[in-house]
């Protein structure tokens, strides 16, 4: 009889071992598991974060070139008065000849200015929305870029004149 309770009782602690071991490893398992399926979801959360900052991006660029087309529009619709006209057909001044008039108060922008590197994927309205704090102020730019139009190619590294905020 005691031969047969001390098999029950060793059979008994040879299934808890046994049980406690498997737990274990299946613990082990599950853990790495767990932790391989964060990781899958870290990666995919900062793709799906870069797709997002890349369509922000194209709907800045789009607004951008939207509010060009609305000014180009509008410019179309209601020509430039005649003195602006004159003005802007009038010859230029001969190298070394200074004009002491002063330019028209409609072209000055008040104020300092500071210069700007044009980066990729740039447009005059997102320049001028994260500079100037207004996508809609393009015109100051314009006006400080005379060689500059609504619909100029920008080229990455090129410097820009800005007005102050």
């Amino acid at each position: 009889m005691k031969k047969v309770v001390l098999v029950i009782i060793i059979v008994i602690v040879g299934i808890g071992a046994g049980l406690g071991v498997g737990v274990l490893i299946t613990n082990a398992k599950s853990k790495a598991a767990i932790d391989n399926m964060q990781k899958k979801m870290q990666q995919s959360e900062a793709a799906s974060q870069e797709r997002i900052n890349n369509c922000n991006n194209t709907v800045d660029r789009l607004s951008g070139e939207l509010q060009m087309a609305k000014m180009e529009v509008q410019s179309l619709k209601n020509p430039a008065p005649a003195s602006e006209q004159t003005a802007a057909n009038a010859p230029a001044t001969p190298a070394g000849k200074a004009t002491t008039a002063a330019a028209p108060a409609d072209n000055s922008i008040p104020g300092d200015t500071k210069q700007y590197t044009i980066k990729s994927g740039d447009s005059l309205w997102s320049i001028a929305k994260s500079q100037l704090g207004n996508g809609n102020r393009v015109n100051d730019i314009l006006k400080l870029n005379p060689k500059l139009t609504a619909k100029s190619n920008l080229v990455v590294g090129s410097k820009l004149t800005l007005p102050a905020k």
